[in-house]
């Protein structure tokens, strides 16, 4: 009597070969059984070893289908699961990962990789003492879990617990010298306790062992502008398109510029970034007209587009409103080479020496002056002192948390003798002036500030503009206005270290944080600062 085949055969190699790592051998024996034997009780073993393979390869919408054919015949095992809540959380649907994560937990309470992914799903969605938690008890378990130990590092490093962060980098480096990421956050996490040398270090090792790690030349590039270094920051900048500004550059049938006499060609200039970077920047527009620009086309997105009209620009300049659909430059006037604005410094050769030259290079409009001067002249009474108050930024800004402060913070500078301070602020912090408005403690004129040149004549009409980092701080200072930006311990690239100037702006002061988040010696100076200027005014 011939031996009885053996149905589940397929289904041991196919296992040994997924064990082994051959995962293409394995998947083709795992469709081979399921395909023989779709109802056998090993069928959805079979599926979510299938589904887990395709995951590894990145393949999600595969895997996912496999996963949920598992998960509809053995609902409640906790390896299938987590490899669902992986799955989520690659599909950016952290919050989803971890739902299903809880639910393998409950499965198998001590599961070190369901953890592992859980921590990572809770950090991706905020929830960072959980997550610090779950990857805690990961390294209990297992010392030696690299991904734990540099996942916790990451939640450590969004709670502001830097010091911590740092050392857990560390750590995973002691495991393997080799990993980049921990070298790329070790420098982030150095940059922001203020040790900028050091973290130039972490990213300089991540490149000797990565060349192209976009992570590391773009935090690199930062570092250098930071440090004042512009000869190699403006060259690292450019790491900008394949980092921040990955999905935003722009590709046309005309050439980018590379910096050479145009010989009466039109440059087409287009703004980038935040509406502060424009601002800042447009002082380069001169120095490449120079080049020999027949035309120059700049495209600025809307709300600067009347700012920039306005301002004194060479007479071949036209200011042109960015379309977001202009695929290829269809719609734009003609042009024979492009040039992002950011860019200007590298392809211009210039130094810091010729930063603070040009300024002011913005004018407000008259009439809007005139109308403003009326308007503080009947709300500020006897004041000797009119200072513009702007204390938080757009809220989606990826350094928002530690830019901005609530309105309440500053209340030391409503107390100063002589001064009426004047809401410049626009957004949803512009409510909290409510409170401060009803209590004459501030003129509220937010609800009619409609453009940059409405804010531009108001500012015209002030002695002094206090601001923390927004586009209001470049906006007063291209202006010539005197302006105090107040800023967090680890500063924006632009205002460099320890300056209390910028070469920016000329009438500009940076009010600096002595330790990160200290906003009270900050108020205290600018109050202190204010009082004086009050007093001299008098």
């Amino acid at each position: 009597m011939p031996p009885k085949p053996d149905r589940l055969a397929d289904l041991r190699q196919a296992l040994a070969l997924h064990q082994s790592g051959r995962l293409e051998e394995a998947a083709g024996l795992y469709r081979a059984f399921l395909a023989r034997h779709p109802k056998d009780p090993n069928a959805g073993r079979a599926l979510a070893n299938l589904g887990a393979i395709h995951l590894v390869r990145g393949d999600l919408a595969e895997a996912g289908l496999h996963l949920k054919k598992a998960l509809r015949l053995n609902p409640g095992d906790p390896q299938t699961l987590t490899n669902q809540g992986v799955l989520l959380r690659e599909s950016g649907r952290p919050a989803e990962a971890a739902a299903v994560l809880r639910q393998a937990l409950r499965h198998r309470p001590d599961g070190v990789e369901t953890l592992a992914n859980l921590g990572v799903a809770l950090t991706e969605t905020g929830e960072l003492e959980e997550a610090v938690s779950c990857l805690e008890r990961v390294l209990s378990a297992r010392p030696d879990h690299l991904a734990a130990a540099f996942n916790l590092g990451v939640a450590l490093e969004r709670q502001d617990r830097l010091e911590e962060a740092v050392a857990r980098y560390e750590a995973v480096l002691r495991l393997d010298p080799r990993h980049t990421g921990a070298l790329v956050n070790l420098g982030r996490a150095l940059s922001d306790l203020g040790r900028g040398r050091e973290a130039l270090q972490a990213w300089n090792a991540a490149l000797a062992l990565d060349p192209g790690n976009p992570d590391a030349h773009w935090n690199s590039a930062l570092a250098l502008l930071t440090d004042g270094d512009f000869a190699r920051g403006w060259d690292a900048f450019e790491w900008r398109w394949a980092k921040v500004m990955r999905k935003e550059r722009r590709s046309f049938a005309q050439p980018e510029w590379d910096g050479r006499p145009l010989d009466g060609r039109t440059l087409l200039i287009g703004a980038e970034q935040g509406l502060g970077d424009g601002i800042q920047f447009l002082r380069f527009l001169p120095l490449a007209a120079r080049r020999g620009a027949g035309r120059i086309l700049l495209e600025v997105p809307h709300p600067l587009l009347e700012l920039f009209r306005a301002a004194p620009l060479p007479p071949e300049t036209e200011v042109i409103a960015r379309a977001p659909d202009y695929p290829g430059g269809a719609g734009l006037p003609p042009f024979d080479v492009f040039a992002p604005m950011m860019s200007l410094p590298r392809l211009l050769g210039t130094g810091a020496e010729l930063f603070g030259g040009a300024v002011p290079y913005l004018r407000a409009d008259l009439q809007r002056r005139r109308s403003w001067a009326e308007r503080l002249s009947a709300e500020a009474g006897d004041a000797r002192l009119l200072c513009g108050l702007v204390w938080a930024g757009r809220p989606a800004h990826g350094n928002d948390r530690r830019r901005s402060m609530a309105l309440e913070r500053l209340r030391p500078l409503s107390s100063v003798p002589g001064v009426r301070l004047v809401s410049l602020q626009i957004g949803p912090a512009a409510e909290q002036a409510r409170g401060w408005r009803e209590e004459r403690r501030i003129i509220d004129v937010s609800g009619e500030l409609r453009s940059f040149t409405d804010t531009a004549a108001l500012i015209m009409e002030l002695d002094l503009v206090v601001t923390v980092d927004t586009a209001v701080a470049h906006l007063a200072g291209a202006l010539g206005k005197p302006v105090w930006v107040l800023l967090p311990f680890v500063p924006d690239w632009r205002w460099q270290w320890g300056r209390v100037d910028s070469p920016w702006y000329p009438t500009l002061r940076l009010i600096r944080q002595p330790a990160p988040g200290a906003w009270e010696p900050v108020v205290e100076t600018a109050a202190a600062a204010l009082a004086q200027l009050a007093a001299r005014q008098g």
